[in-house]
């Protein structure tokens, strides 16, 4: 689970959110639901996305990418169907699925390819993420002054 809550792919997830909120969404309207379940997941990913993957598969992505449900007896209902942060665990699990045999590919380079493949059936593309760096120049004589060492 470490892999999959990194700065990268958080930023990836940030730059392409409203992308990634529409695909969480698009079957909301067809179906009239305010949540994503098992089914549409499962419908998304053989049918709509060309991923060649089997429901098993994605069933499977989908079980790792659950949280803890407390009341596990009386609440099962909650197995099948996912909150947006569980959308997006879920949907890295299935880059690292799909993607699998990209051994040398980084997780951010298979969620991207995952994103390419998907955002084009909410009529969306991926943005690149932009890194800005800034650095500060001081001594160490500064940093000690200024607390920012200690």
């Amino acid at each position: 689970m470490d892999e999959l809550w990194t700065l990268d792919i958080d930023d990836l997830y940030k730059a392409n959110l409203k992308a990634m909120q529409k695909l969480y969404k698009f079957y909301n309207v067809a179906k009239k639901t305010k949540t994503y379940y098992l089914e549409d997941a499962i419908e998304m990913f053989t049918k709509d996305v060309t991923l060649n993957l089997l429901p098993e598969m994605v069933s499977q992505c989908w079980g790792m990418s659950k949280s803890t449900n407390y009341f596990d007896i009386k609440n099962r209902k909650a197995y099948y169907e996912a909150p947006f942060v569980e959308f997006l665990e879920f949907f890295a699990r299935l880059g690292m699925r799909n993607f699998s045999h990209l051994t040398t590919a980084t997780l951010m380079e298979k969620v991207e390819r995952l994103m390419d493949l998907s955002f084009p059936i909410v009529n969306a593309k991926r943005k690149e993420v932009v890194n800005i760096v800034e650095y500060v120049s001081c001594s160490e004589d500064e940093l000690i002054e200024d607390k920012y060492f200690l």
